[in-house]
């Protein structure tokens, strides 16, 4: 038999009293400490070293933020970003050919190393910069790796022949070099970024970390999705949460959190977002609520959320379209008395997670007539893909 309650959504309410502090998931901060390199990524690199798929691109962090003629530049293992011009109206950044100028740098006849000229007329295809008269082919194992780890769009088109040299095969591209061991088998990117800044005098030296957050790469991965929904490229206020499995197609209502007590959702069809938490986008973790049930309609819009599984899609979409697609990590069931204390709801359930996450909230457990309660709260956590 289906009890009709009034089933409040949110922890807060009973668990502890209104002096307690919000509850407030962590932001994904703007800059942070790249133990591995030794080196900070920070805005206006962060978002467009994350929006090109970063890590594949350009690897971590070389350098620190430095000025090149007078423009905004920074270097990363397999590459560089810099700005524009020298405006500071403007923070648009490009990826330069760094495979170009790399290769252009070691061809210098006038380049100098440590006041003696190294640079040199060179013919043989290490230090050949000429336009071919012939696109230069790509074969073997090179070819193989280039067309099955972006080609062109990653590597652009290739500047060189490929040739052996120190008992390697290697081949140069606009925006990098690629290269296998002769007696092994797996084809490498050249750090020329990293090359790049070392040859044109660039502190590569590490930096201390003072008191910034550590990076975590797993925040900034690119998601695609399933194909299903467009995705999203930035953040957005959502507007409809769907998830198929369990046939919700819901609105979202803004809702707040009022002298450390979280509302809940004023129409129980409704799914509440708590968009001072964080908002779709923020690489962090989104916060949703929902009633199980309600005193004058019976079943809510998240009476069958505790029947998701790992693997099963939820769908949050904003205004214009954009959409996000998470898949369910896991589901887990807190006792209000026993489990739910502060520390385990700001680090467990609303909490940053170190990556674009989304948490649902329900009522469960046994509903206690005299506090108009239940005892116990379904959390749903879901990672984006």
């Amino acid at each position: 038999m289906v009890r009709i309650v009034a089933a409040l959504v949110l922890v807060v309410v009973l668990a502890w009293s209104v002096a307690t502090p919000s509850p407030v998931a962590a932001k994904a901060a703007a800059t942070y400490y790249v133990p591995d390199t030794g080196h900070v990524l920070s805005e206006p690199f962060l978002s467009q070293w994350a929006a090109r798929d970063g890590m594949t691109t350009f690897g971590l962090p070389v350098s620190e933020p430095v000025s090149i003629d007078g423009r905004a530049t920074q270097y990363f293992q397999y590459g560089y970003l810099q700005a524009r011009s020298t405006s500071t109206q403007s923070t648009r950044l490009v990826q330069r050919k760094s495979g170009s100028e790399l290769l252009a740098a070691l061809h210098d006849p006038t380049r100098t190393v440590a006041g003696r000229r190294v640079g040199g007329s060179r013919t043989d295809a290490m230090f050949q910069v000429e336009q071919a008269t012939e696109p230069y082919r790509i074969t073997g194992r090179i070819e193989s790796y280039y067309e099955d780890n972006g080609g062109s769009d990653r590597f652009g088109e290739p500047i060189s022949a490929s040739y052996v040299v120190f008992g390697k095969r290697v081949q140069w591209f606009e925006f990098g070099r690629l290269q296998w061991g002769l007696n092994e088998q797996e084809v490498d990117v050249a750090p020329v970024g990293f090359e790049l800044a070392r040859a044109r005098g660039v502190d590569t030296l590490p930096v201390e970390r003072g008191r910034l957050p550590l990076f975590e790469a797993r925040r900034f991965r690119t998601y695609n999705g399933d194909g299903t929904i467009p995705e999203a490229t930035g953040t957005f206020a959502p507007v409809r949460i769907t998830i198929p499995k369990i046939k919700i197609d819901a609105a979202i209502e803004k809702i707040g959190i009022i002298d450390g007590v979280m509302d809940v959702p004023k129409n129980v069809w409704n799914v509440g977002w708590y968009p001072t938490i964080a908002k779709p986008g923020e690489r962090t973790n989104v916060v949703m609520a929902g009633h199980v049930d309600y005193y004058t309609v019976g079943p809510a819009v998240f009476w069958n959320v505790r029947d998701l599984v790992p693997g099963d899609i939820v769908r949050v979409v904003g205004e214009d379209g954009q959409s996000y697609e998470y898949a369910v990590e896991w589901m887990r069931q807190y006792n209000v008395v026993t489990d739910l204390t502060p520390q385990v709801i700001q680090t467990d359930i609303v909490g940053d997670t170190g990556q674009e996450s989304l948490t649902l909230i329900t009522c469960g457990g046994d509903f206690d007539p005299a506090t108009a309660t239940y005892n116990q709260r379904w959390v749903l956590r879901a990672n984006l893909i």
